[in-house]
């Protein structure tokens, strides 16, 4: 079954064949009535596609592909724990009267969406997702009951709460509907000709610099129309391009959906192992999963900060994995501490590669190319300056893990970034970590 809206294109040739079997039946009167039927049905058709409420998100895919990559390995190896997010508004935006109201009808559209046979069938082509989880997805539908929202003045808070394997999905189009809504609660627009031509200036002067990047932007893109046609217009730049986050326009498109895991899982294991083990224990519950794709094996570093991965990635580990990724700090003194940190352990880095996401642009790709290219092989997950660069301000925003029950107690955890301002979580929580990694 489709998740696609179906619309009335209006009568058909039977209508009107109608029409004319009554008009000969029935005479001239008879013949005005059928008319007026035929005009008040044109007119509710104009009425409802001009006043319908199209909903922000209508497909599962709309999504990032490490949700589902994770949502795997909580299926497979945790599917008992209970998880807790929390909303969190870095940028202090002050949302519009009426945000969470607005906000629960969609959640109410979203509870809707399932996927289509051909999403299942393109889930399975991908050779990532095992059969058991694809058939679980097959069923899987958002509760909003998961989530509760409450809006005082302008301010927001969100929290999601419910079985890990549910709730690890909620994130990205929760964020994605808040962005796109937001602005179109507060009248911002966006000229498509202009993003066009500036898409387009990008993808050659990435080019260009022989730079190799992605689309990372669904979280905080300004609307669904314009990572849509941010895809298609990138699409020809293959190999350069190397696809999206974002599994719907990669089926859309054609291209290959990127993505591994994030910050939560480590998050995660601090709960059920420890913050110094943490790192180490989510690699091999990822090893474990997806030893056979060795392009899902790249290892994120900055959820304690780099200096702590730093400590535990060496020997079979780091002979394991082929890739890190970068999501905080200086990504130059990270390229540099990374590159020493090969050296040191006698690995060639060219055998390895280097994934920068941390708010890049294009000039900044250009540059990191530049100076790690010839010594690394780099990548560029570029999100925000590519999906929401429309002359508004974008969201600054994030949801994150707060707390997990693995069967023994709800406890809570704590994300310690390379840039201060990007710790989340309970202050005597961070204390606490912080001590026993001893920062």
């Amino acid at each position: 079954m489709s998740n696609q809206v179906k619309i009335s294109s209006g009568p058909n040739f039977l209508w009107y064949y109608v029409t004319f079997i009554v008009f000969l039946l029935l005479g001239l009167k008879a013949l005005f009535i059928w008319v007026g039927a035929n005009i008040a049905m044109a007119g509710g058709v104009y009425l409802y596609l001009r006043f319908r409420h199209t909903p922000i998100i209508t497909s599962l895919l709309d999504s990032d592909w490490y949700k589902f990559s994770m949502g795997q390995v909580v299926f497979h190896q945790f599917p008992h724990a209970d998880a807790v997010y929390r909303f969190y508004n870095r940028g202090k935006t002050q949302f519009p009267p009426g945000f969470a109201d607005a906000l629960k009808k969609e959640l109410k559209y979203l509870s809707k969406v399932r996927l289509s046979n051909e999403e299942l069938m393109w889930l399975d082509e991908q050779g990532v997702l095992k059969h058991d989880y694809i058939t679980w997805l097959e069923n899987y539908r958002f509760k909003p009951e998961q989530v509760v929202i409450e809006q005082t003045g302008g301010d927001l808070v969100i929290i999601v709460e419910g079985p890990w394997v549910e709730t690890i999905l909620w994130e990205v189009p929760l964020m994605a509907i808040i962005s796109e809504l937001y602005f179109k609660m507060t009248g911002k627009t966006w000229n498509e000709v202009d993003f066009y031509n500036n898409t387009v200036a990008k993808a050659d002067k990435m080019c260009e610099a022989n730079v190799k990047w992605s689309d990372f932007g669904t979280r905080r893109r300004f609307s669904y129309a314009t990572q849509d046609l941010l895809n298609r217009i990138m699409g020809p730049y293959e190999p350069n391009f190397l696809g999206t986050s974002n599994p719907h326009f990669a089926m859309k498109y054609g291209l290959k959906p990127i993505g591994t895991y994030a910050h939560e899982a480590v998050m995660a294991m601090q709960a059920k192992y420890s913050a110094t083990e943490s790192n180490v224990k989510w690699m091999e519950h990822w090893w474990e999963e997806y030893k056979e794709h060795p392009h899902l094996l790249t290892a994120l570093t900055d959820t304690l900060t780099t200096e702590v991965f730093l400590r535990t990635y060496n020997g079979d580990l780091m002979n394991k994995y082929t890739a890190v990724r970068q999501d905080s700090g200086s990504p130059i003194i990270f390229g540099m501490q990374l590159l020493e940190h090969y050296r040191k352990h006698n690995i060639n880095p060219k055998e390895k590669k280097i994934v920068f996401s941390d708010s890049l642009d294009t000039d900044k790709a250009c540059a990191l190319q530049a100076r790690f290219g010839n010594e690394i092989p780099c990548f560029m997950g570029i999100g925000t300056h590519l999906t929401n660069d429309c002359g508004h301000k974008p969201l600054n925003m994030v949801i994150k893990l707060i707390a997990i029950n693995f069967g023994d107690g709800l406890k809570t955890v704590v994300k310690l970034s390379d840039d201060e301002g990007k710790h989340t979580g309970d202050n005597e929580k961070l204390e606490a970590v912080k001590k026993e990694l001893g920062l």
